[in-house]
């Protein structure tokens, strides 16, 4: 019986190969001489006997490969592998992605195989392997499973997690330790050949969305990590990540990390130049590119010049002209132009009203789109009215200015009220009200600008593309909260760029579960760990025969994440294909024996004298 799943180098030295027929098909097949021990062991006899030790299959490279069998590891006193399935004559056990190594052991058969279709079916297995070679894309691939799974914080537990899920994957020990050494020896160029197959097996990249966010770390070792201000203004030792995603799919696309104290705006052309060398390319104009308003204007020119199709969000706050033309259109809004106002996405309770004007920014002639959400504006405006009426109040009942600081006691302030230093006042100070900055306010409220290039778009699909964008700061919130432990517990710069590549390969795990579990999350109200969770507890326990059987009964909603998943046939397929095989094949086998029966009776008929024929008289022989 062959190791099916085994492959190794064919010995030089002992052996010659044979061609023979299997199936129909000429297959090549590798016999080793024997020594006299051996053969009468065999009960063989002969000048050289030989027995059958494998058979020769195509490698990944082109080259042949032995899969072996029993006689091998027998004929040679080598160890037989204990996770492989034999593949041979009389009944077979059941090949299922995992095998546990002893009777009775136990392992998951939902998670692990539902990660290896989707990966295969999405090509991302093939990018792995391709980038990296078959040991260290499962490895990857365990990894990725890992930091998906969301329940485990650190790597602590991440050998026994591959020992249940992927014992196959990992035949080998594959712990923290060993995860370590993944992330420091994952080179540049592997990336690059990964990202740049990802990105061309994907063939999605029309509207691509581009963020950024800052993991901090306690690393003292880290040249990369520096202080700077993270999205909440805090200032901390932190590394910046810039990620890319593909509207359509949802998909990540490409990765990169640089150091903590540089801002959004410097490094914005370096990363748009980086995703292009890994892949990320198209024809002039046919990517559209989505970003917030935290980059500036030569960040638009420049990804102008080298084709991009902009749409971004842009300042009211930074860009005084967008300012001073928001405000211009918000005070002529009429009553009909909020009758006149539409809903996003045409149901819910929100209405916008809008307006497109011709404007260059940054050297870039494009579209200035601004819009009123009016629910947000009643709420804003609200909030704001109640906010002035309680500063002023409290200004006007104070009976001294507080604190030891009257310069930093006006600025906080300044927005609403001028406040001005009076020590012949009994107060200290006095105020007047600034109405022109709250009228301008009240008009900023509910606002949306938006800057674009594409001329093709309409306001209403301008503002949906543009709200998209928020699934990219949804794979960032995973990324650092269920992926990464919100934290990068690294040492050294070295595995820093390795972990980001097994996150990066995790958040498309995760994409794919969210995508094909969607509507089923909805409705059971569950999240993708719960659903994770489910796939887990579907298990399989090995006999004492070798075969295989459930440990228990899949329930419905199990069934049902993986139907939605598409895999519940490949699961059912997992103890069934054996059984038809082995029907079909003895079908094939009762047929080729009644036709050889068939073709032995008409031979002797042939051979039989036919009725009325003349019998041969011995004595006619002698003449």
């Amino acid at each position: 019986m062959r190791y099916s799943f085994v492959t190794i180098k064919v010995p030089e030295h002992g052996c010659f190969v044979m061609t023979r027929q299997k199936n129909g098909e000429p297959a090549r097949y590798l016999y080793q001489y024997l020594t006299k021990e051996q053969a009468k062991e065999f009960g063989l006899r002969g000048k050289r006997p030989a027995r059958i030790v494998g058979r020769l299959v195509d490698g990944p490279d082109g080259k042949e490969l032995l899969s072996p069998n029993e006689n091998y590891y027998k004929l040679n006193g080598i160890e037989a592998p204990k996770n492989a399935v034999l593949e041979g004559s009389g009944r077979k056990p059941c090949q299922v992605p995992h095998e546990p190594a002893k009777a009775g052991g136990e392992a998951s058969l939902g998670y692990g195989l539902a990660v290896k279709l989707l990966f295969a079916e999405t090509g991302v297995t093939q990018a792995l392997e391709k980038a990296l070679g078959e040991k260290r894309a499962r490895q990857i691939t365990a990894l990725a499973s890992y930091m998906c799974e969301g329940t485990h914080k650190g790597l602590s537990r991440l050998k026994a997690f591959c020992e249940k899920q992927f014992p196959l994957e990992c035949s080998t020990v594959f712990d923290s330790r060993r995860a370590g050494e993944l992330f420091v020896n994952i080179k540049g160029e592997e990336r690059t050949a990964f990202f740049t197959e990802w990105n061309r097996l994907l063939q999605a990249q029309k509207e691509v969305f581009y963020d950024v966010t800052s993991f901090s770390t306690y690393s003292a070792n880290m040249q990369v990590a520096e202080a700077g201000y993270n999205r909440d203004k805090e200032n901390l030792i932190q590394v910046n990540i810039g990620l890319f995603c593909d509207r359509g799919s949802g998909l990540p696309l490409y990765v990169t990390s640089y150091n903590g104290s540089i801002n959004d705006m410097t490094n914005f052309n370096h990363a748009l130049e980086l995703a292009k060398e890994n892949g990320m390319t198209g024809a002039p104009g046919s990517i559209e590119l989505v970003t917030d308003g935290g980059f500036s204007q030569k960040n638009f020119c420049w990804a102008h010049l080298n084709g991009y199709s902009l749409v971004a969000g842009v300042s009211c706050d930074k860009l005084r002209s967008v300012r001073e033309k928001f405000v211009a259109w918000a005070n002529k809004l009429s009553a009909f132009d909020f009758v006149s106002s539409w809903r996003i996405n045409g149901r819910g309770h929100g209405y916008v009203s809008s307006r497109a004007e011709n404007f260059v920014l940054g050297g870039v002639t494009g579209t200035l789109v601004m819009y009123r959400d009016l629910s947000a504006w009643q709420d804003q405006t609200v909030h704001l009215a109640e906010q002035f009426q309680e500063r002023r109040e409290f200004l006007e009942n104070l009976a001294h200015w507080p604190g030891d600081d009257f310069d930093a006691f006006a600025k906080s302030y300044e927005d609403q009220f001028t406040i001005t230093r009076d020590d012949s006042s009994p107060k200290g100070f006095t105020f007047k009200i600034k109405k022109e900055a709250i009228s301008e306010s009240a008009a900023l409220c509910g606002k949306t600008t938006l800057f674009t290039t594409n001329s093709k778009l309409s306001d209403r699909d301008l503002l949906k593309l543009y709200r998209s964008k928020e699934a990219v700061e949804e794979r960032f919130d995973v990324t650092k909260n269920d992926l990464s432990d919100s934290r990068l517990h690294l040492k050294s710069d070295r595995p820093l760029d390795g972990k980001l590549f097994c996150a990066f390969a995790g958040l498309i795990l995760w994409r794919l579960f969210n995508r094909r579990l969607g509507d089923l999350l909805t409705k059971r109200r569950m999240s993708v760990s719960d659903a994770i969770a489910e796939l887990e507890d579907i298990e399989i326990v090995r006999k004492r025969d070798g075969t295989y059987m459930m440990r228990k009964a899949t329930t419905k909603l199990q069934k049902e994440i993986l139907a939605a998943l598409g895999c519940f046939k490949t699961l059912k397929d997992a103890f069934d294909a054996r059984d038809e095989a082995e029907k079909a094949k003895a079908e094939a086998e009762k047929a080729r024996k009644k036709a050889e029966i068939e073709k032995a009776e008409a031979g002797k008929a042939k051979m039989e004298p036919e009725k009325g024929d003349r019998k041969t008289d011995p004595g006619d022989l002698r003449k």
